[in-house]
Formats: C-alpha cells, sequence, structure tokens
C-alpha cells in the first residue's frame, strides 16, 4: 500500500494530534511532519507521488580507480550549464543528486524513475532505490544510459519520483554512512573496515 498524492500532501504539514502534543510539552519535534520536501510546490506532486529533479553537479569515479574506493578522493565533479548540460555515452555512469532536499519520517520513502525517462534507457538508480524511516538529504542518482544512444542530461529535469509506503511495527529511524548528504555521494563501503565490520 503506498500513498495516494492527497496523503503525499496531507503528509508535509503536521498532524493535528501532532499540534496537540506541542501545546502540552512544547517539545518542537510534534510540530514536525513526516514528509519534508524542500524546495516544495505541489504542482510536482502525482496521483501517487511526487517528482524529484536533477541537481546541476554530477560526479564520475577516475577511470584508474579500483571499486569499491578506498578513500573519498576517487571520483571528481563535473558542474552542467543549463544551455548545455552534460552528454552520457552508452553505457556510461555517473552519480547525480536531486534539486530537492527530504526528511521522511514514520514512512519509507522510494525512488523509481519517470516513464518519460525510463523510455530513453536512462536508468536513475542502480538498485538502491529504496529509502528509510529517518532519512534526511539529498538523494543520490545512480545514473546510467542503458540505451544506443546519446542522452543529454539537463540540471533542473524531471526524471524521477518519490513514493511512500506506511510502516507496519516499531521503526528505527536511519543513522548511516548517508544521512545528510547534500551533494552526489560516493561509495563509503571503505567505512566498513574502518567500524570494524
Amino acid at each position: 500500500m503506498m500513498l495516494s498524492g492527497p496523503e503525499i500532501l496531507k503528509q508535509t504539514k503536521p498532524s493535528l494530534w501532532g499540534k496537540t502534543k506541542y501545546l502540552f510539552t512544547r517539545n518542537p519535534i510534534h510540530l514536525r511532519p513526516n514528509i519534508i520536501i524542500e524546495p516544495f510546490d505541489p504542482k510536482f506532486c502525482g496521483s501517487n507521488s511526487y517528482d524529484i529533479h536533477l541537481g546541476p553537479a554530477l560526479r564520475f569515479y577516475h577511470k584508474d580507480v579500483e571499486l569499491p574506493p578506498k578513500d573519498e578522493n576517487a571520483t571528481y565533479e563535473v558542474v552542467m550549464t543549463p544551455e548545455d548540460g552534460y552528454l552520457l555515452w552508452p553505457g556510461e555512469f555517473c552519480l547525480g543528486t536531486t534539486v530537492e532536499y527530504t526528511e521522511t519520517y514514520n514512512l519509507v520513502p522510494q525512488l523509481s524513475g519517470r516513464s518519460s525517462t525510463a523510455r530513453m534507457g536512462l536508468a536513475i538508480h542502480v538498485t538502491a532505490g529504496f529509502g528509510d524511516d529517518g532519512f534526511c538529504g539529498n538523494w543520490t542518482l545512480e545514473i546510467v544510459n542503458l540505451s544506443n544512444n546519446l542522452v543529454r542530461l539537463l540540471p533542473g529535469m524531471r526524471l524521477g519520483q518519490l513514493y511512500y509506503l506506511p510502516i507496519k511495527g516499531k521503526s528505527k529511524e536511519y543513522a548511516g554512512r548517508y544521512k545528510g548528504q547534500r551533494e552526489a555521494t560516493a561509495c563509503r563501503l571503505y567505512k566498513d573496515n574502518q567500524n570494524g565490520a
């Protein structure tokens, strides 16, 4: 079961129960809505999802880097201009980020590509379309051109959508290594070894 568009809009505002609890506790956490999207525009809320946009910076792994990378220096950034964007070659892979900063509480956010971008052979996530309760940040997109043609990426293009699933049972908020990210973030598997995992 997923949230409808009207329910997504409703969940972007504090609940009546939360406002009531705030009056008694003065704890601002009760005024926090379950869905925070910044910038937010109701016109991008569809029948059961919210459209997300591509930010201007793309991140690429250096050609000589073996993956998984050993540190944060494995990538370089390319900033797109609105006029030219970036031409993604067949089979080429890069990391992008959403324009939108999001926070989600008491729900599971999920990311999916739009059908229009999929019909060009453009995938916006390899396998990491699943979000977590408590995640906050801009979403990193794993963008790959699966077509046989050049695909032009443009900053601000609508290329995906977020949808939301309710949680059954007690949930633990996400506190992982990508929480709070504000830009395209490369693989951080090397932190597993640093943490003794």
